[in-house]
């Protein structure tokens, strides 16, 4: 509750609706650009073309501007020069200039004008400096003739050519806000709105936390990786610069999600910008305000910790006091037990033993994956091999399968070149009009939108009977309506993976339409599993779910080449790939006997730079009936091909 308020309060307003999410201007409002990049480059051309009409705007407005400046300059002027202050007496407003004042009685002047004294005396009771004990106020001033005619000069002849001036502002306002509407109508995107800088703000205080970047590099636009290896292609540089409130807005939004030391970070690097950047006392004052409120919560975070600590420190020496005591209670009943049992057992025990991983060490390991670190054993990467496959050999028995082992346990394979460039982009391009953001399964059990996958997806429908003999519309629910040309190429291509996996996939029972995802801005997806029905409870699952069974297999294929980041890793299994553009990756969510594998437990680390391409498609298990076997053992684990 507290971190949250702290970035809706204070600071400059726009950080302040940004935070909350409020509505946007012209043309804002509804789209979510931050989860896909696929909007990114339409609005980068959309905002130089209203710079464009803006310069035009302001060419054609200038010399107009002009016309009233030069007004206001000589009523200025006239009065005495700069205008220091403006103040009221009696409802009316009284102006000081930087001459002396005019100054004495208005009844005793006109008295010594009436009474025609000599011009010096004249000039001395009414001359620029003279002094008495009274102020002239402007309308005392008209009466002086000099005064008076210019005034008149002013409102008979100058105010005609500023009214017209006005006119002409008006018109030509009016004009460029129907250009700048009709530009944003044509490009059909609508504006970001306040939600998606909110977002943006925290994709980039999570590439920060992920890939350890050099924030005073990142702060003028310069992207930095302490490794390189396959972080970034190239070192990214004219990203633009971050003024001192763009920084503090980063370190409120990091506090708000709880990344306390990337608030700290942030807060240092906006003050540092503080001394370089005119008028920002303001934002001093609040970065020293926040600065103190970060550091009493990250000691009390750290507080939390130690007493966390403590009591897993206790509850294990519970535990192993508990165990020892029922392995002496049982150790007559073990020795009994036949060969094969024990062999089970202990197999079952080295099992379990693998995926017993906390929380805390999937993330770290899944840090280290995403920073390009090798977690895998000389040992272990020596038994992998990279081989020509031919699992189908009516297929495969002149164009062998390009495949290249990753892991074994589970079985991660990459099959590479399966599509070509031109392939790969037309999938792109059938997905893009139908792009929506991705769900994901809820703590409920219902599909849900949320921070945990940041992309948008597009469903490509290829698996009915009807669609490979009706070429007609199928009611919007498909693919058929982009046309059967792309029907046809997706059947041929589902072909292509029963082939490569020979499994059942083009069933609607066999397999899932095709999912196509792009990832925005740092577009991620955090840890999770592909197998869905964990519960025993069967009434859990819909009817249409307990008949197709869980998905055992995932065949993912990159559609794009990413600048930067991006890998698919599995902290469990201490494998990282990345993406390489017609490269599919297939992996077995199942065991032999159906059960779900936590070691394929596997997240999309952040997109630093560029944007990212995925197609997925799910195989599910009780249709593969007569295709896979079983095995052998309740243990064994699917390795093909």
């Amino acid at each position: 509750m507290v971190m949250v308020m702290m970035v809706e309060s204070g600071g400059a307003s726009w950080m302040n609706e940004a935070a909350g999410g409020g509505g946007g201007g012209v043309g804002g409002g509804g789209d979510t650009v931050f989860t896909s990049t696929n909007n990114l480059p339409i609005l980068a051309e959309l905002e130089g073309e209203l710079v464009s009409h803006l310069e035009d705007f302001l060419t054609n407005t200038q010399h107009r501007l002009d016309i009233i400046s030069r007004y206001v300059s000589e009523y200025k002027e006239e009065l005495g020069g700069r205008f220091q202050d403006t103040d009221t007496e009696n409802g009316k407003e009284k102006f000081e200039t930087n001459e002396p004042r005019l100054r004495g009685n208005f009844s005793e002047q006109q008295n010594i004008i009436n009474s025609k004294e000599d011009d010096d005396e004249v000039e001395k009771k009414f001359g620029a400096g003279v002094k008495g004990d009274k102020e002239w106020s402007v309308t005392e001033r008209s009466f002086h003739p000099v005064s008076s005619f210019l005034l008149l000069r002013r409102l008979a002849v100058d105010w005609s050519d500023v009214e017209k001036t006005l006119q002409v502002l008006l018109s030509s306002t009016r004009g460029v806000v129907r250009e700048v509407g009709g530009a944003i109508t044509r490009s059909g995107v609508k504006l970001p709105v306040p939600s998606d800088l909110h977002v943006s703000a925290l994709a980039l205080v999570r590439l920060q936390y992920t890939y350890d970047l050099d924030l005073t590099s990142l702060k003028n636009g310069t992207i930095l990786t302490p490794a390189r290896g396959q972080l970034l292609h190239e070192e990214i540089h004219d990203g633009g610069q971050l003024r001192c409130q763009d920084c503090l807005y980063l370190s409120k939004v990091a506090m708000s999600e709880g990344h306390l030391p990337q608030a700290s970070d942030w807060l240092r690097i906006a003050q540092e910008a503080t001394h370089h950047e005119p008028n920002s006392a303001a934002v001093r004052k609040d970065i020293l305000t926040y600065q103190n409120v970060v550091h009493k919560l990250r000691n009390t975070e750290e507080e939390l910790k130690r007493q966390a600590a403590e009591e897993t420190i206790r509850h294990t020496h519970q535990s192993q006091e508990n165990q020892e005591k029922e392995e002496n209670d049982n150790e007559n009943e073990e020795l009994k037990e036949s060969n094969q049992n024990a062999t089970l057992t202990q197999k079952s025990h080295e099992e379990e033993e693998e995926v017993e991983v906390n929380e805390a060490e999937d993330h770290e390991r899944y840090l280290r994956l995403c920073r390009g670190e090798q977690l895998m054993s000389s040992s272990e990467v020596s038994q992998l091999v990279c081989r020509l496959a031919r699992p189908s050999p009516s297929h495969h028995l002149l164009a062998p399968l390009l495949v290249e082992e990753v892991s074994h346990r589970p079985h991660i394979v990459l099959i590479h070149h399966f599509l070509t460039r031109n392939q790969t982009r037309r999938l792109a391009a059938a997905a893009t009009p139908k792009l929506e953001e991705s769900r994901h399964r809820g703590p409920e059990g219902g599909f849900v939108i949320s921070s945990v996958r940041t992309s948008k997806t597009a469903w490509l429908r290829d698996n009915t009977l009807e669609a490979e003999n009706n070429t007609d519309d199928d009611g919007g629910r498909g693919l058929n309506e982009t046309g059967d040309a792309m029907g046809r190429f997706l059947r041929q291509l589902t072909r292509r993976i029963e082939a490569a996996t020979r499994l059942h996939a083009l069933l609607p029972s066999a397999a899932e339409d095709y999912q196509v995802a792009n990832y925005g801005v740092g577009g991620m997806y955090k840890a999770h599993s592909d197998y869905l029905m964990t519960s025993t409870d069967q009434t859990l699952y819909t009817e249409w779910e307990r008949h197709i069974g869980d998905r055992l297999a995932t065949f993912l294929i990159y559609l794009s080449e990413v600048g930067g980041g991006g890998a698919t890793v599995f902290p469990r299994a201490g494998v990282g790939v990345w993406p390489q553009q017609g490269t599919a990756v297939l992996w077995w969510n199942l065991d032999a006997a159906g059960r779900g594998d936590p070691n394929t437990w596997h997240a999309a680390c952040p997109v630093i730079y560029g944007t990212k391409w995925i197609c997925n498609k799910w195989v599910h298990y009780n249709d593969q009936f007569l295709r896979h076997s079983c095995g052998l053992h309740p243990t064994d684990k699917i390795t093909f091909p």
